[in-house]
């Protein structure tokens, strides 16, 4: 019904075609920017195939430059470079240390209405902040819980329809 948190620009790689390497293969997929230096872009290395006999893999790399190759980064400083179809570009994400409030609609019986409150840290559900709070609708069709307000326009017992007054504050 309600939600609220922080998003940020991050910056992904998309591999738009398998690199089938030597001694790693970087499936196609989107990998997530972890950090960069004067030189480089690094990327989380999350579904990259290591060879039997290939260092581990600390993350991948693409030089600022056009037209780098894709390397990936060793957790004892080695690379192995590979030529490959990929894109640089920035999509919305939820930080790492990011917050989140959301009110869920949880049905009704009689005139009473059932929504649940719920935290998100680290888009994890913190349980000691998670509660459920009934609504008489029969009282009043404006409802309120930690700041954020709506009126109740219809409400059954499989969805509703509101008007969002008040968003959580900040």
């Amino acid at each position: 019904m309600v939600e609220k948190g922080s998003m940020v620009e991050v910056g992904v790689l998309r591999v738009n075609q398998m690199i089938d390497g030597a001694m790693y293969d970087i499936p196609n997929r989107t990998y997530r920017q972890i950090g960069h230096d004067t030189e480089n872009d690094f990327y989380e290395p999350t579904g990259v195939v290591r060879g039997a006999f290939a260092d581990p893999i600390q993350a991948l790399a693409v030089a600022k430059k056009d037209d780098a190759e894709i390397c990936v980064i060793t957790t004892f400083g080695g690379s192995a470079c590979y030529a490959g179809d990929y894109t640089k570009s920035k999509r919305l994400s939820e930080q790492a240390d990011s917050f989140q409030q959301t009110l869920i609609y949880n049905g009704r019986i009689g005139d009473k209405i059932n929504i649940g409150y719920r935290e998100f840290s680290s888009s994890l559900a913190r349980p000691a902040f998670n509660n459920e709070v009934e609504y008489d609708l029969s009282t009043s069709d404006e409802i309120s819980y930690k700041g954020a307000s709506l009126e109740v326009i219809e409400a059954g017992n499989t969805g509703i329809t509101y008007k969002l007054i008040q968003n959580f504050p900040d």
